[in-house]
C-alpha cells in the first residue's frame, strides 16, 4: 500500500521542486515547506484531507475574486492534499506589530480588508458556506468537557451542565440574528503575513464559513496570543465601527461583547482539547489571556446569567 509519504515525494518530483524546507507548525496537522522552482520560492501544504484542503481552494477562489490577498494557487493534488501556493515571504504580522511605529497601520490596514471583504461578499456566495451556529455551539462545549473536567479537574453537577448550555444556547439564538457573513474564523496576526510591498496576504482559511459578523474582528483585536492594550483595542473598535456605521448602533453593537465572550469561552475549550487529546500543554498558557478578556465581557449586560453562572461555578478562575 502506498503511503502518503510516497505521493508527496511524487508531488515534489512531479512539480521539479527542490530544497524542500519544512516550517514550524501550529495546532493542525496540516504543515508547509518553502521550496523551490528555478530558483523561485513557493509554499507546500500537506494537508490531509480532515483538514479541508478542497475547502481552501474554494475560499481562496472567493477571496480572489474580491481582490484580497490569498496566496496564488499553482498546483494541486487534491486527492491527497497537496498543494503548491505562492510564497507570501517570513514576516508573519504579529512579527511586524512588535515595530511600535507601525503596530497601528497594520492593524487598521487588516481591519481594512476585512470590512471590504465583509462589504463585498454577495448573498449567494454566503450560500455556498456552510453554518456557523452547530458548530460553535460544539465548539462552546469544550469548555466544559475538556477545560473544567480535566484540566482544571472539577467535576460539575449535572444541572451546572445544563445551565451553562441553556445560557448559551439562549444567547446563540440573538448571535444568529446579527448581520451574517463570509467567518473567515482565524483571522488573527499569526494567520496574516507582511508582504514585501507592505500589503497584508491571508493564510489559514480553509475552516471559513458562514457566521456572524463580529467575530473576525474579534479574532483580530482581541487575541489571547498577542492581546493588544486597551486603549488599542479601543481605536481599533471604534474605526470599524467607524467604517460601518450601521453596525454601531445598539441593535447590533451590544453583542460584540457576546460573540467575543463566546469565542475567548471556545478558546479555552479548543486549548484545553489540544492538551489533553494532542499533548500539547504549551497552548494553556495563553488561557489566563482569555480569561481577562471574559472578565471585561461579561460586564455587558447580555451575559448577567453567564457571568453569574462563572461566579457560582468558576470563581477562582474569574478572580485570575
Amino acid at each position: 500500500m502506498k503511503t502518503r509519504d510516497y505521493y508527496l515525494k511524487h508531488f515534489i518530483k512531479k512539480h521539479h521542486l527542490d530544497n524542500v524546507t519544512w516550517l514550524s507548525s501550529d495546532a493542525s496537522t496540516r504543515r508547509y515547506a518553502r521550496v523551490f522552482k528555478k530558483g523561485k520560492p513557493f509554499i507546500l501544504m500537506d494537508s490531509p484531507l480532515s483538514e479541508k484542503p478542497r475547502e481552501f481552494v474554494a475560499i481562496n477562489k472567493m477571496l480572489r475574486h474580491h481582490a484580497l490577498s490569498a496566496p496564488k494557487i499553482y498546483a494541486t493534488d487534491l486527492r491527497h492534499g497537496f498543494l503548491l501556493l505562492e510564497d507570501f515571504g517570513s514576516t508573519l504580522m504579529s512579527q511586524a506589530v512588535k515595530h511600535k511605529k507601525q503596530a497601528d497601520d497594520l492593524y487598521v490596514l487588516a481591519l481594512d480588508t476585512l470590512i471590504k471583504l465583509q462589504k463585498e461578499i454577495t448573498k449567494q456566495e454566503l450560500k455556498k458556506l456552510p453554518p456557523s451556529t452547530d458548530f460553535m455551539i460544539s465548539e462552546n462545549n469544550f469548555f466544559i468537557d475538556y477545560y473544567v473536567s480535566h484540566v482544571l479537574k472539577i467535576k460539575l453537577p449535572a444541572q451546572a451542565k445544563k445551565e451553562f448550555k441553556d445560557i448559551w444556547n439562549k444567547l446563540f439564538q440573538g448571535i444568529q440574528k446579527l448581520p451574517q457573513t463570509l467567518m473567515l474564523y482565524d483571522y488573527h496576526s499569526d494567520n496574516i503575513m507582511l508582504k514585501a510591498n507592505n500589503t497584508l496576504g491571508i493564510l489559514d482559511f480553509q475552516d471559513a464559513m458562514r457566521g456572524p459578523i463580529f467575530y473576525d474582528l474579534i479574532s483580530l483585536i482581541e487575541d489571547e496570543r498577542h492581546p493588544l492594550p486597551l486603549r488599542q483595542r479601543k481605536l481599533f473598535l471604534k474605526h470599524y465601527l467607524t467604517l460601518r456605521p450601521v453596525l454601531a448602533t445598539d441593535k447590533y453593537a451590544s453583542w460584540i461583547d457576546v460573540v467575543a465572550a463566546h469565542r475567548h469561552t471556545r478558546v479555552i475549550g479548543r486549548f484545553a482539547l489540544l492538551a489533553v487529546e494532542y499533548n500539547k500543554p504549551d497552548y494553556l498558557k495563553y488561557v489566563k489571556n482569555d480569561w481577562a478578556f471574559i472578565k471585561e465581557n461579561i460586564k455587558n449586560p447580555l451575559l448577567k446569567d453567564y457571568q453569574r453562572w462563572l461566579k457560582k461555578y468558576l470563581p477562582k478562575q474569574l478572580k485570575g
